[in-house]
């Protein structure tokens, strides 16, 4: 998935102009230079050939991170397509704040995983990991979590 297109579908999904979860879904699903899930792997070949306990218990974070926000993603464009018609704002945002806080362990964790050496080597690497954090940007932070606490309140209050 890449960020830029979950931030960016987010916010269209939410303002009712996507109808359709698999789209929403094939749409976030892209692995090429940017994306969050090759950005993330493209760790394995920067391993040791017997990795240490440090970058295995990385590499399991990175995979249960990522492996979180897809399945988040996927339950979230079952619901749009089960009643494409319902508000799915609430949903959307916490999909949004799911692959945004996956996408910032890739950023924290890539680097310790590979070392200084490839980050100054591998011109591949340090540019994804710059556009990675570029498209992370476009997520607001704290508005937008301030923005999905408060649709969560008032969910939990009108129940």
């Amino acid at each position: 998935m890449r960020a830029c297109d979950c931030f960016c579908l987010g916010t269209a999904m939410g303002e009712g102009e996507y109808r359709s979860g698999e789209l929403l879904i094939r749409a976030m699903r892209h692995d090429d230079i940017g994306s969050v899930d090759a950005v993330a792997w493209s760790v394995l070949g920067h391993l040791r050939p017997v990795p240490d306990a440090h970058q295995l218990a990385h590499v399991g974070e990175l995979h249960a991170a990522l492996a979180a926000s897809d399945a988040l993603l996927a339950q979230t464009a079952a619901m749009v397509d089960d009643d494409p018609a319902a508000d799915h704002g609430l949903a959307v945002a916490t999909v949004r704040a799911a692959v945004e806080r996956a996408t910032r362990e890739v950023l924290d964790r890539v680097p310790r995983i590979v070392g200084p050496a490839p980050l100054s080597r591998d011109v591949g690497l340090a540019r994804a990991l710059a556009d990675l954090a570029l498209y992370v940007r476009q997520h607001h932070a704290e508005r937008d979590h301030a923005a999905l606490g408060g649709q969560v309140v008032d969910r939990w209050r009108s129940a």
